[in-house]
């Protein structure tokens, strides 16, 4: 075969002195959106079916309490729960770790799943690996909820009566 027949169907041709960063990036370029039947459609050749596919878009989201919520990026096939919470800077002191959310679009509708991630039992589920889109959500601990509202502890309840009680005093007097 001669190496000019293949030029077209290979993707840079510099890649193989680049760096497996710099060529998953390449590919997220130059890339192609393989159907569900596992086919590409390639041009001058039309529909190919593909058997070595590498995902190269795959993107989670955490949110709520951890120290760097955002949605990340992946350049591996695949990563686990505590994988995503690491990237993520983990779980502030907020975050109740006996209830993380996983929410994930299934074939027909969303799936969601609580994770207690002080048990080890969710480490044998189907959610201990985190899928393309997959969105992790820390739920805030007690604490965290009552200082968010107006009155969030007893301190600041007294502190309300009291000013109130000093505008009587200071109205009727």
């Amino acid at each position: 075969m001669q190496e000019e027949s293949t030029l077209p169907f290979k993707f840079d041709k510099a890649l193989g002195l680049q760096t497996q960063n710099t060529q998953v990036s390449l590919l997220k370029l130059q890339g192609y959106l393989v159907a569900k039947d596992g086919s590409i459609t390639y041009p001058q050749l039309g529909k190919i079916y593909v058997v070595d596919v590498r995902l190269v878009n795959n993107k989670f989201t955490v949110l709520s309490e951890v120290k760097a919520p955002g949605t990340y990026t992946l350049d591996e096939e695949i990563i686990t729960l505590p994988q995503a919470l690491g990237m993520a800077g983990d779980l502030t002191i907020n975050g109740k770790r006996e209830n993380v959310l996983i929410i994930r679009q299934g074939e027909k509708a969303m799936e969601t799943k609580h994770i207690d991630l002080t048990q080890s039992d969710w480490m044998h589920s189907k959610f201990y690996y985190l899928k393309p889109n997959d969105v992790v959500y820390v739920t805030p601990n007690n604490s965290k909820v009552r200082s968010a509202g107006l009155i969030g502890n007893v301190g600041a309840l007294l502190c309300l009566a009291s000013i109130l009680l000093s505008t009587a005093i200071v109205i009727f007097r």
